[in-house]
Formats: C-alpha cells, structure tokens, sequence
C-alpha cells in the first residue's frame, strides 16, 4: 500500500477526481477509470493506495490518509467522482469506508465539510451486467444532498472481457462533456 505522504504531498490534482477502489487493482473498474483518464483531464486515485480506517466515534484514526486525502480534493478539485465495482448490489467496502469518514468532516473537520458545499460529486459503477439496482446511487445521491453538493447522476458501466463497450464509451463522453460544461 502507498502512503499518501510520499505519493501526494505535492502533486496537485485536476479539477475533477476519479476515486476509485476494487479488489483487484488491475480489474474492470481500472480499465474504466484509464480509458476515462486517456480521454479527459482527470485525476485518478485508487483508494487501495491509501490506508484509511473505518468511521470510529472517538475518532481514533484521525492519523491514518482520510484527512490529508479529502482535504486535498476538497482544495484543489471541483467534482469527485466514485468509481467503484458493483459487491452485493452496492459499493467496494473500501468506497462505503471514505463515504462514512465524511461523518469526520461533520463532526470535527468542519472547515473542511464546508469546501465541499458547491462541488460537483458522481458515481460511475462498474460490472459484467448491464443491469444495477436502481437504489445503488441512493448513499451518494443523498449524501450529496446533505452535504450541499451538485449531484452529477450515476452512470452504470459494463465491460465484457475486459474492453468498454462503444455504447458504454459513448455514454462515458457524454457524462464527462456534461460535468465539465457544468464546471465552467
């Protein structure tokens, strides 16, 4: 595992950021963020590369990449996008993980809560299937809402050994053209 110290400190990231997390580093949900990447300016994060705890009300982790993570993105992007396979009808642990550390910024990182408001957020899932349950982008949906942020919609991906359908790629340009015409 990385450690966001060596590897981000100072980078800076693009306007929008890619977020994104599987079990396999190199499976669908990567070929979808590269081929995303190859096309438009964005930032790609795996969160596998980053050691981030779970949400713990004595916040016990507040050392651990969470804070210097979302703190970056929170500064220097405009929208966040989640990029996760499709486990058991619903986001990668390691997704729903950084979702819930958000309760940290409520809680105790307030400042940093706050430069999220006005943000453009997304969701892209990832799967063999063309098919998702309807209520998969419901965390993220509302979670925008609550956090004051623009919700840019989920778009639903699927790759068949291991290439990007064109019906898929062309639903990808316009969901990128789309946010960075709202972005300007």
């Amino acid at each position: 595992s990385l450690n966001y110290t060596c590897t981000m400190k100072n980078k800076a990231i693009k306007d929008i950021v890619l977020l994104q997390c599987s079990a396999r580093n190199n499976g669908d949900t990567a070929i979808l963020s590269a081929w995303v990447e190859s096309k438009f300016e964005v930032t790609v994060l795996n969160l596998c590369d980053f050691n981030i705890h779970a949400f713990d009300y004595e916040n016990r982790f507040e050392n651990d990449d969470f804070l210097p993570l979302i703190t970056k993105i929170a500064k220097q992007s405009k929208a966040l996008v989640f990029t996760t396979p499709v486990y058991w009808y619903t986001m990668s642990s390691q997704m729903k993980i950084f979702l819930d550390r958000i309760s940290d910024l409520l809680k105790w990182h307030k400042p940093i809560g706050r430069l999220l408001r006005g943000k453009h957020i997304g969701l892209l899932s990832v799967c063999n299937d063309s098919e998702v349950n309807t209520a998969f982008e419901i965390p993220v949906k509302l979670s925008a809402e609550y956090l004051g942020m623009y919700y840019t919609g989920h778009l639903h991906n699927w790759i068949i050994e291991k290439e990007i359908p064109a019906e898929v790629q062309n639903a990808l340009d316009d969901y990128f053209k789309k946010l960075l015409q709202d972005l300007t």
